[in-house]
């Protein structure tokens, strides 16, 4: 289902991009790896956010850092 420019309930290949990178910048910082459950809680997280409808890479980084 589409509305405007937005697939509703889909993240786009573009989205996707935008949250990977704030997640690998984050796991980098935190020292985290990637297979670790506080880094599947992080993934989980900055997915909410997005969804939620936050889209700025700097607010979901500022974001994610409260969990």
């Amino acid at each position: 289902m589409r509305t405007g420019d937005h697939h509703i309930g889909a993240i786009l290949p573009d989205q996707v991009e935008l949250v990977e990178t704030v997640f690998n910048d984050l796991l980098r910082t935190r020292r985290l790896e990637r297979s670790s459950e506080e880094a599947e809680l992080l993934a989980a997280r900055l997915l909410n956010l997005f969804q939620s409808g936050i889209h700025d890479r700097d607010a979901l980084r500022q974001m994610a850092e409260y969990i």
